[in-house]
């Protein structure tokens, strides 16, 4: 069942826009492109590259935390089924509040293990 899952889940990361000051902090939209509901958001991390360092960071989900390191969400799109569960085609935008100083290429990863990965321009 779980490999069923996870044929089932996929996932896009787009619209990369970084803040220009520090705490850094970039938006970007997750999109379920899969026909899996994707919920299990504390169990998600966001990889980051800092094309300066040559590092890698992995922030982690915390809805209440604005501190570097953590992701959360920050905007359902107006979302009144399924509240707090990403559904097929639906759009959910996050703030990645990073260590990084030059993020520039990212990765969500699902509960089971599906990613997505984006440049952020």
């Amino acid at each position: 069942l779980l490999q069923e899952a996870r044929l089932r889940t996929a996932l896009s990361l787009t619209d990369l826009v970084n803040s220009t000051s520090q705490p850094y902090i970039v938006y970007a939209n997750i999109t379920n492109t899969g026909t899996e509901i994707i919920s299990d958001f504390k169990h998600m991390d966001v990889l980051v590259y800092d094309n300066e360092d040559g590092v890698y960071e992995v922030c982690t989900y915390d809805q209440d935390l604005d501190t570097r390191g953590y992701w959360k969400i920050t905007d359902y799109y107006g979302e009144f089924i399924h509240q707090n569960e990403l559904d097929h085609g639906e759009v959910y935008k996050i703030q990645i509040t990073t260590v990084a100083e030059v993020p520039k290429w990212f990765q969500i990863t699902t509960a089971n293990g599906v990613y997505a990965s984006g440049f952020k321009k």
